[in-house]
C-alpha cells in the first residue's frame, strides 16, 4: 500500500487468486490525512475497490482519515445503487417494498435483506455487492463532516426503526453517558429529521427523556469524580441546540406513571433519577461525591432559573428516592437497550398497591415541604440543607410506639425482636455533610 503501480502488479499477476475480503486492516487504525503517502494509499484502495475488493459500513467507522473514508463512502453508495437496480429489476414492487421496511433513499440497515431475497431467487450476487447484516450506517459513532458526506451520497434514512424498533438516535444513547462527541451526532440526526420525541419501543417515555438521563450521568461524573472546576455543560451541549429547551426541563411530558412526578416524567426528572440511581459510597471520596451530586442540583436549579414549579418538582423527586420507595415509571431508562427490559404492566399495578400506604404518607411530606419552601422564600438548596434534610432524617428515623403487651406477648411465643439500624438513603445523605446527627423526635403525619 502506497505503491499503485506495485498494487496493479500484484493484482495482473494475481489474477486468478480469489480476492480477499479485507486489505487495510493493519493500517486502518494508523493511516491519517497527515500522513504523506495519504493519497498514494488512497489510489491504491481505489484500485484495489475497482478490482472487486469488499467494503463495508465499518471500513468507514474505523478509518482514521477523511480521505479514505470519504472514498469509502462514495464507492459503498455506487455498489448499493447497483444493488438496489438489480432488486427492481427482478423483485417484485410490493415485495421490494416489505424487504426494505421503509427505506426511500440508498439501501442501509436492510441492504442485506435484499441480497437474501435475491440469492434465494437463484441471483448470484457478485462479492462486492453482498451486504452484511448491520445496523444503519447512522448508529455508528461518527463526526458531522462524515455524516454529511454519508447523507448527500444517497443515505437519507436517518430515522427508520431498526431490528426491535430502535433508531440511530436511540443507538447513540446506549452507552453510559452521552459525550461532547455524541451529543454532536445526536444533534446532526435531529436536524437531518430523526424524532426526539419518538416514544421507546415498549415504553412509555420518550428519547428525548433518555437523552435527558445519559447526558445528566455525564455532568454529574465530571463533578463527582473528576471535580473539573472549568466544566460547563451548557458547552457540552451547545451541539444540542434543536431540544436545548426541553433539556432538564418540565415542558415536555411522557406517559409513565409514578407519584415521583406528577403527569408523567419530564426531562428535569429523567436526569435526578438516572443520577440518583448511579449514587455510590467510597468511603475516601463520600465527601467529594456528595459534592459533585449537589452541585449537578445547583446545576438544574440555575439552568432552571429557579423556577418555582421546578423547585417544587426537585423536591418531589428527591423525596420520593429519599424514602427509598420504587419507582413504577421508565425504570429500563437504566439499560443499554431499554427495550429488552419494559416491565409489565399488571407488576406496575402491584407495586402501586404494595406501597399505597407508603405513598399516602410521601403526599403529605411533600404537602409539608411544599409550603414550609414557599413561605420560607428560601433558596432551594439553603432549603434542601437546612430544612429538607433534617425533616427526612427525622421521618426515616421514626419508630412505631414500644407496645410492652405486644412485645411481651411475642416473647412467649419466642419470637425474639431486634431493632433494626436506621440507614439513610445517599441522595438525603449527600444534601449534607455526612457529620451532621439529626435526633429523632416523635411526629406523626
Amino acid at each position: 500500500m502506497g505503491w499503485p503501480a506495485g498494487v496493479k502488479l500484484l493484482l495482473e499477476t494475481q489474477s486468478g487468486i480469489c480476492l480477499p475480503h479485507q486489505y487495510h486492516s493493519a493500517y486502518k487504525y494508523c493511516i491519517t490525512d497527515k500522513d504523506n503517502k495519504i493519497d498514494e494509499y488512497s489510489d491504491c484502495c481505489e484500485i484495489l475497490l475497482e478490482a472487486g475488493y469488499t467494503i463495508s459500513p465499518d471500513d468507514i467507522s474505523r478509518s482514521s482519515s477523511n480521505t479514505l473514508a470519504s472514498l469509502f463512502i462514495r464507492e459503498l453508495s455506487k455498489r448499493r445503487r447497483k444493488l438496489l437496480a438489480i432488486a427492481e429489476a427482478h423483485i417484485h414492487a410490493s415485495e421490494l417494498s416489505d424487504l426494505r421496511k421503509g427505506e426511500t433513499g440508498i439501501p442501509d440497515a436492510y441492504a442485506s435483506e435484499l441480497c437474501a431475497a435475491l440469492t434465494k431467487k437463484g441471483f448470484n450476487i457478485d462479492q462486492t455487492l453482498m451486504a452484511p447484516e448491520t445496523e444503519s450506517l447512522y448508529s455508528y459513532l461518527l463526526p458531522p463532516n462524515i455524516l454529511d458526506k454519508i447523507y448527500e451520497a444517497g443515505f437519507i434514512d436517518v430515522d427508520l426503526p431498526l431490528e426491535m424498533n430502535h433508531t440511530p438516535l436511540m443507538a447513540r444513547c446506549r452507552f453510559s453517558w452521552i459525550s461532547i462527541e455524541d451529543s454532536k451526532h445526536i444533534g446532526w440526526l435531529i436536524s437531518k429529521g430523526a424524532d426526539p420525541f419518538r416514544k421507546l419501543p415498549g415504553s412509555n417515555t420518550t428519547v428525548l427523556h433518555w437523552i435527558n438521563a445519559r447526558f445528566a450521568e455525564y455532568i454529574h461524573f465530571h463533578w463527582e469524580c473528576k471535580s473539573d472546576s472549568h466544566f460547563d455543560p451548557h458547552v457540552e451541549f451547545c451541539n444540542l441546540n434543536q431540544i436545548d429547551m426541553h433539556l432538564f426541563s418540565l415542558i415536555i411530558r411522557d406517559e409513565c406513571s409514578c407519584s415521583c412526578s406528577l403527569d408523567g416524567c419530564t426531562p428535569l426528572s429523567a436526569a435526578i433519577r438516572a443520577v440518583v440511581d448511579k449514587l455510590f459510597v467510597d468511603d475516601q471520596q463520600i465527601a467529594e461525591a456528595a459534592s459533585g451530586f449537589r452541585r449537578f442540583l445547583e446545576f438544574l436549579i440555575y439552568h432552571n432559573k429557579s423556577k418555582l414549579e421546578v423547585c417544587h418538582a426537585m423536591i418531589r423527586s428527591l423525596t420520593f428516592d429519599g424514602l427509598s420507595l420504587s419507582h413504577t415509571c421508565c425504570i429500563e431508562l437504566r439499560y443499554h437497550y431499554p427495550w429488552e427490559h419494559i416491565r409489565d404492566e399488571s407488576d406496575l399495578q402491584e407495586i402501586k398497591e404494595e406501597q399505597r400506604i407508603h405513598l399516602e404518607r410521601f403526599e403529605k411530606l411533600v404537602s409539608e415541604f411544599d409550603a414550609q419552601f414557599d413561605a420560607m422564600g428560601l433558596p432551594l438548596m439553603d432549603f434542601l440543607q437546612k430544612i429538607w434534610y433534617e425533616r427526612m432524617v427525622k421521618f426515616l428515623s421514626e419508630r412505631d410506639k414500644y407496645d410492652a403487651e405486644h412485645a411481651k406477648q411475642t416473647r412467649e411465643l419466642g419470637i425474639s425482636l431486634e431493632v433494626d439500624d436506621i440507614e439513610i438513603p445517599l441522595v438525603v445523605q449527600f444534601i449534607c455533610d455526612q457529620v451532621r446527627v439529626v435526633e429523632s423526635e416523635s411526629e406523626d403525619l
